[in-house]
């Protein structure tokens, strides 16, 4: 079945790109703003066959649903981009009593191409029956680079600085690459999960705008004190994710809608 399965997707893979004339991506979705401040609204719905949270299943290998929104206030002037966001994700669960998962993200990123640099805040709950209780709060500090080696190829290196309250070390680093060429999205992250263990995760996607298919990867190499066994696991996944309307923006001169593809 798990043969069958991959062949599907290659066979699926060829053909897209093959009728798709390997058509292009949008890497920066903010670089056609003019300045001033502007308002996005995104929604973000994903089905996947597993949901691998820093190297541990959520869902006991189980599908899972996640839905995601988010809110963000850009406001550029000249080179420089300041972006405020918020962000809200539910996803299912299996763990005890425990239905559901929340996450919530409250972000402020500063842009001057190709660099940014953004502050966060994450928020993380588990949803039993009948309460809503915080399992952890971590706060972040992000550098990345945005680069094409090559003509349509665009690489994202970024750096993570991550304090949490459930941790034993005082910092924890996470690493993340992405890549993107003509339609394909590859992501790779690795960190340690204290006290858990190492961690690797890994997604290929074919970006056909407001859909991404792909498949995952996620792995971990447990320590000690942790309670989770090594593990790895290969799934499959569908996103659909989109920029909703109205999009609007204050100026110094006329206003001017912006076409905002919320790509990152």
């Amino acid at each position: 079945m798990r043969i069958n399965l991959i062949t599907l997707m290659g066979c699926l893979c060829f053909h897209v790109l093959h009728n798709f004339g390997f058509a292009g991506i949008v890497f920066d979705t903010n670089a056609s703003m003019s300045d001033g401040v502007s308002v996005r609204l995104d929604n973000d719905l994903t089905f996947a066959y597993d949901h691998i949270w820093r190297g541990a299943t959520i869902t006991g290998h189980r599908p899972s649903v996640q839905g995601a929104f988010t809110v963000a206030l850009p406001y550029r002037v000249g080179d420089w981009l300041f972006d405020t966001s918020f962000n809200m994700m539910i996803a299912n669960m299996r763990k005890g009593h425990a239905s559901g998962y929340e996450e919530k993200v409250f972000h402020l990123g500063l842009t001057y191409e190709p660099w940014t640099l953004a502050c966060e805040r994450v928020l993380y709950f588990t949803l039993g029956d009948s309460i809503i209780y915080p399992t952890r709060v971590e706060k972040n500090i992000a550098l990345s680079y945005m680069f094409a080696p090559v003509e349509s190829f665009l690489v994202h290196p970024k750096l993570t600085a991550f304090w949490g309250q459930n941790s034993g070390r005082s910092v924890e680093w996470m690493y993340h690459v992405r890549m993107f060429w003509h339609i394909l999205d590859v992501n790779v992250d690795w960190g340690f999960y204290e006290p858990h263990g190492r961690y690797v995760h890994a997604s290929y996607a074919l970006h056909l705008p407001p859909y991404d298919f792909g498949i995952r990867y996620g792995g971990l190499q447990a320590s000690p004190e942790s309670f989770f066994d090594d593990g790895s696991r290969w799934y499959f996944f569908v996103r659909y994710r989109t920029t909703l309307y109205p999009h609007w923006q204050r100026t110094s001169s006329v206003p001017q809608r912006i076409n905002l593809q919320h790509v990152l």
